[in-house]
């Protein structure tokens, strides 16, 4: 697929030597349909614990990170790659460099994030929400990130003009991907500081990967139009959301075990990533003013304003959640799911989903091609609605429900008192799954659609007018260093720092509880806590605040000293476990076994899975470990 770039005054339209991506798009597609059944199998596993058979392979703990491995990494990651090495060239005039780098690049990551949600799913998590691949899966994936971003870099450099404002972010995003997934994969970190990495690292990929190579999809799709943006919204817009996004990822660590200031300055930053994102948007609304019609007949260009305003519900929940008076009632509830959710079919599914019917299908679909993309959509885009509307609510009901029966005095949120925030939402959890479910077909759809319409290779790739466009004479020199500083300050004020400050010495209570010797049993039950993804739904920190007043004392950083993996924990399906230990009968082993091994005959109304794949070694070993925890 290579051609001889055209003279710049030849009447023929000048072209740019690429490569072929549609075996990464059909791999990546393949990861969509496969992870987005498994995560919908997830979601009905919290309605329905039982779901899945006893089969260890589909038990929730593992079953969930396998989803979000292949729809992250799988599917998104490969995808956006496939994106940067497909438009820069067009939108710079520029042959692409590199281009062993740019082959292998991205089925390098599409192996290492197949290979390692295969692995989490036999086992090996690593902790760490999003980051639970082995540390050889995050070597293959960082590898073939860097190759990418060494090819788009080299090609926007030998561009004949400035970058338009689609090439700033698809030259910066691989590399804020790499230096992303270097920060989540260093190893050697545990409890609070682990806890910060995890946050940090997912944080910057959800605005600075996904969001920054899907933004320049938008632009360039849109850009294609002949329309005329802003001459400095978009460049406002980039800037702005580089230097906001990654700092707010104290939202997520609310009244934790961590510093206040890190928590105080999510406010504001999550404030800026809204004004971010609105200034992108006004960008596109300029530009489309008056020409809405024209878009109807164009499922890419659909999904690219779909994406704009699923896109901005995401700043918009991160400083509902940083607000410290809100998150007294959400933190730590269903509405992690719904942004979880947000990120992984909202607006980076439209615009990955936008490039791949514009970069590899046919345009002669008018028929039932195009009368299937638009069902696809619609059941995607209103189940997702459904899903995370569900959550929301959900989440309310269970916050208020933790502040309410701790002010009555009526029951409290662990033992059997969190039947309290179990049962009546479990008309909400069906919802989900139905919602998810509607998400699953229109994927489906919209896949099998892409792969049936897909075109062979082009004899020529032509330049797109973009790099001729009146934009700002910014080259990528330029642009690149900006970004990659901005990060690296980021990565130190919201990660480093906060990491040195909580990375003290052991409290009394983690020498007393927390200690375990290495190859005790309650040492091998921590390990198989994290591998089997307990604490997905059990969190592990009690916060000064009303809400867990009865679990115990508060927890400081010192607390996790002796853990070598973050045990924190992300939302509270089931409750906390920081001082379960201190409780009957969870202070009872053979209790706990019996909990574990088929919890709806100790508790009816639970909604924990059981755990009979396990064998009695390892139950032993898991409840020894909670049973320890006081």
């Amino acid at each position: 697929m290579t051609t001889t770039p055209a003279e710049p005054d030849s009447a023929a339209p000048a072209t740019v030597r690429t490569i072929e991506i549609r075996p990464v798009v059909l791999g990546a597609l393949a990861s969509l349909v496969v992870g987005a059944i498994l995560y919908g199998l997830a979601a009905a596993q919290v309605a329905w614990p039982d779901l899945s058979g006893g089969l260890a392979l589909f038990s929730y703990g593992r079953v969930l990170p396998m989803a979000t491995g292949l729809l992250l990494y799988g599917w998104l990651t490969v995808t956006l790659l496939a994106a940067c090495l497909h438009i820069v060239p067009r939108v710079t005039g520029s042959d692409l460099r590199l281009r062993l780098f740019a082959l292998f690049g991205p089925l390098l990551v599409l192996a290492g994030a197949v290979a390692g949600s295969l692995a989490v799913g036999f086992g090996m998590n690593d902790g760490g929400r999003y980051l639970e691949f082995p540390l050889w899966a995050d070597g293959v994936i960082a590898l073939g990130g860097l190759m990418v971003a060494l090819s788009v870099t080299a090609t926007a450099r030998a561009a004949r003009g400035g970058l338009p404002v689609a090439g700033y972010y698809l030259v910066a995003a691989p590399w804020w991907f790499t230096l992303a997934w270097v920060t989540g994969a260093l190893p050697g970190l545990g409890g609070v500081p682990a806890a910060l990495q995890s946050w940090f690292t997912i944080t910057a990929l959800t605005g600075l990967w996904f969001g920054a190579a899907g933004i320049g999809i938008a632009y360039y799709l849109v850009g294609r139009l002949d329309v005329q943006f802003h001459p400095r919204l978009g460049v406002i817009g980039f800037w702005s959301l580089t230097f906001t996004w990654a700092w707010t990822a104290g939202r997520a660590l609310q009244y934790g075990p961590t510093p206040d200031w890190l928590e105080t300055i999510a406010v504001p930053f999550a404030a800026g990533a809204v004004l971010a994102v609105i200034t992108i948007a006004a960008d596109f609304g300029i530009a489309l003013a008056g020409r809405f019609d024209e878009t109807r007949g164009s499922a890419p260009i659909r999904l690219v304003l779909v994406g704009l305003f699923l896109f901005l519900l995401m700043p918009l929940q991160m400083l509902v959640q940083a607000f410290r008076g809100s998150s007294t009632v959400i933190h730590l509830t269903a509405w992690e799911t719904a942004f979880e959710q947000l990120i992984l079919f909202g607006a980076f599914t439209a615009w990955a989903l936008a490039f791949v019917l514009d970069a590899v299908t046919s345009r002669r679909d008018a028929g039932p091609g195009r009368r299937m993309t638009a069902i696809g959509i619609w059941l995607a885009v209103g189940g997702l609605g459904v899903s995370v509307v569900s959550r929301w609510i959900a989440g309310l009901q269970v916050g208020y429900t933790w502040v309410g029966g701790v002010n009555s005095d009526a029951y409290q949120s662990f033992g059997d008192g969190f039947r309290n925030s179990v049962v009546p939402i479990s008309g909400l959890d069906a919802l989900n799954v139905v919602g998810l479910d509607l998400v699953v077909i229109g994927l489906i759809i919209l896949a099998v659609t892409a792969v049936l319409t897909m075109r062979a290779p082009a004899a020529s790739d032509t330049v797109d007018h973009l790099f001729d466009a009146p934009v700002p004479a910014t080259r990528a020199g330029t642009v690149l260093p900006g970004a990659v500083a901005l990060f690296l300050v980021a990565s130190l004020a919201v990660f480093v720092l906060p990491a040195i400050d909580s990375s003290g010495e052991a409290s009394i209570l983690a020498e007393q509880t927390r200690d375990f010797a290495d190859g005790s049993l309650e040492a091998d039950g921590r390990n198989l806590y994290v591998q089997e993804g307990c604490w997905y739904c059990h969190t592990q920190q009690v916060r000064a605040i009303v809400t867990d007043v009865g679990l115990g004392p508060v927890s400081v950083p010192g607390d996790y000293a002796f853990d070598d993996a973050d045990t924190l924990g992300v939302i509270r399906i089931g409750p906390d476990l920081t001082h379960v230990g201190d409780r009957s009968p969870t202070n009872d082993p053979a209790w706990v076994a019996t909990h574990l091994r088929d919890p709806q005959s100790v508790r009816s109304w639970s909604s924990m899975p059981a755990y009979g794949h396990l064998d009695e070694s390892e139950l032993a070993a898991i409840a020894a470990y909670i049973a320890a925890l006081d």
